[in-house]
């Protein structure tokens, strides 16, 4: 084996993971960017609901060569945010791309055994135009759909306090529709001078103060594998070394 073989074998091994990783990063499209809406109560104007998020929604929709396609968009940050805010009852609506799109969330309140009230996220709507500039092929261009599942319960916490959440979760609307949430806070009720209140961090956080870094696993992983093939590569320099020896000697 040449000299330097095994670092040259390395260094290729690792630009092969990476040009994976890229790869398959665009295959799932840009992550969404968190955005701040708020919704202002239709008597004083003021802020009553407020949610920090980034959404990426997938789509699956029939194509004109009865194959099934896959439509993948975010949220902009920039998206029109409106709804209502009542004792018991709130609803966030965000709408995007002309109208084209638009989410609404319904947040209820109830009590608890305990007393205390908590609150949580009991049905997502989503309504969609399938322009072909998201929809390449669709077999509908320019169709209405709209979508809802009202046996949700996600994003609970005490009434009086925000929900918060790091990690990244998926949520299934319908079997065709589905939503990633990234980087989630929200409060539906009790918001005081336009500020989150105290928030309750979600069970996936625990024990996690920022949530988990991908960037430092992929890093880590791939730091790894380099080891384990320098390693190797040392080990298979090593024993031919010893047995160019031994034939020396024997010679």
């Amino acid at each position: 084996m040449p000299k330097m073989s095994w670092l040259k074998t390395t260094v290729l091994f690792l630009c092969v993971l990476c040009i994976g990783a890229t790869s398959n990063r665009r295959n799932v499209g840009s992550p969404p960017s968190q955005g701040h809406f708020a919704v202002r109560d239709h008597t004083g104007g003021h802020i009553c609901l407020l949610a920090d998020m980034g959404l990426q929604f997938k789509i699956v929709y029939a194509k004109n060569d009865g194959k099934d396609g896959t439509s993948v968009l975010n949220l902009p940050r920039t998206a029109n945010a409106t709804g209502f805010c009542g004792s018991d009852n709130s609803s966030l609506t965000l709408t995007f791309h002309d109208d084209a799109f638009n989410v609404t969330f319904d947040f209820v309140k109830s009590a608890r055994r305990t007393g205390a009230s908590r609150f949580h996220v009991s049905a997502i709507e989503i309504s969609y135009t399938e322009l072909s500039s998201f929809f390449p092929g669709t077999k509908s261009p320019d169709g209405r759909r709209q979508v809802k599942n009202n046996t949700m319960d996600i994003f609970s916490a005490d009434a009086d306090k925000s929900y918060m959440c790091n990690t990244d979760m998926n949520i299934t609307v319908t079997k065709d529709v589905s939503i990633l949430v990234r980087k989630v806070q929200l409060q539906p009720f009790g918001v005081k001078s336009g500020q989150f209140s105290w928030a309750q961090v979600c069970s996936q956080d625990s024990g996690d103060k920022g949530g988990v870094n991908i960037a430092a696993i992929v890093i880590g992983v791939i730091a790894g594998v380099a080891l384990l093939a320098g390693v190797f590569a040392y080990v298979m320099m090593s024993e031919k070394k010893r047995q160019d020896y031994r034939s020396l000697n024997s010679d």
